[in-house]
């Protein structure tokens, strides 16, 4: 029988054991892990790996695609097994990714056309400050500030300081390689290029390439998503000449986000969520009221804060990160 039929099954459980535990992956900058919960939310399995980071010039921080799915693979089964469970016993899956890091691939085969680009590479810098101080952005920020004085739309409030930084060099980076190297040219002339985050990436890879999607809060840190309007920004996009279709549809963070195929694990498991690392850091400490601050330190320091339900417009270089989580309930409703 084929994955495909498999994954319309509920998997066999372990015998004498209901199929309720909560596998939770983290792929942050330097390690992935994996952690199996029960129903009382105690971790009762556990596993990790190192990410392998690869700096081939000094400006460049890269990862091997191949060899992250690799050890992505490895540790959820590690982890499950060390829990004395197999994939049966698993209920679903909620994976949780860096957010700026990204990659394209070929529409037709699936393969990569380069390694991941991660947040920390600043090969971009040249066109981060060019950008900063040419014509057009100036324009942009004096019509935005006009356009802020006369309908007081916090949208307009922020592009009135929009400055693009280099920890987002996803914009740039795609804008130079769809005009300066044959095969991207090429590739974005005839729509095979497709765009995405790791989290997108590799939900493509687990639905063996029939879901091209991204949350919400993934999206956020690519600069390209506009979180007043909860899309795409059409207009940086024309811009910076990038085609709408390179990128992949906008989910909420919650939901159905396919099976991972039965001969990964040993099992279909159902993808339940799919958030970024600083929104599910918030989430996870319990910050669901507006004023909510957690502080993160990692290999980066972040200070998140829940702003409500509305976008909040900063003029001081904050980030705007949409994301949709209902976890109480959502667990509730399962267990």
């Amino acid at each position: 029988m084929g994955a495909s039929e498999q994954s319309n099954q509920t998997p066999d459980p372990t015998p004498g054991q209901e199929a309720c535990y909560i596998a939770s992956l983290d792929l942050g900058t330097t390690t992935l892990r994996c952690f199996v919960y029960d129903k009382a939310m105690r971790v009762c399995g556990r596993a990790e790996e190192k990410v392998t980071l690869l700096y081939p010039s000094p400006e460049r921080v890269e990862m091997d695609p191949n060899e992250l799915w690799e050890k992505f693979v490895k540790v959820i089964n590690a982890a499950i097994s060390s829990a004395g469970l197999n994939a049966g016993n698993i209920r679903c899956l909620g994976l949780s990714t860096q957010r700026a890091t990204f990659i394209t691939w070929d529409r037709r085969t699936g393969e990569t056309l380069h390694n991941f680009i991660t947040w920390k590479d600043i090969r971009a810098d040249a066109l981060v400050t060019q950008w900063n101080a040419s014509w057009k952005m100036k324009i942009i920020r004096f019509i935005s500030s006009l356009l802020y004085k006369i309908l007081r739309k916090k949208r307009y409030m922020a592009a009135s300081v929009l400055r693009f930084m280099n920890i987002q060099v996803i914009y740039l980076f795609l804008n130079g390689f769809g005009k300066t190297t044959s095969v991207g040219r090429g590739f974005v002339q005839e729509g095979n290029v497709m765009f995405g985050t790791i989290d997108c990436w590799l939900i493509y890879k687990l639905s063996e390439g029939k879901i091209h999607a991204t949350d919400y809060s993934n999206a956020s840190g690519t600069a390209l998503y506009d979180p007043f309007i909860e899309d795409w920004n059409s207009f940086f996009l024309k811009l910076l000449d990038i085609p709408r279709n390179i990128f992949p549809e906008l989910r909420n963070s919650v939901g159905d986000w396919g099976i991972c195929p039965a001969k990964l694990f040993g099992a279909p498991i159902p993808i339940t969520v799919v958030v970024s690392d600083q929104g599910a850091s918030l989430c996870g400490s319990c910050g669901f009221n507006r004023g909510d601050v957690k502080i993160t330190l990692g290999t980066g320091a972040f200070l998140n804060v829940n702003t409500g339900n509305d976008a909040h417009a900063s003029v001081k270089g904050l980030l705007l990160l949409n994301f949709s989580l209902f976890f109480p309930s959502y667990f509730k409703s399962f267990l």
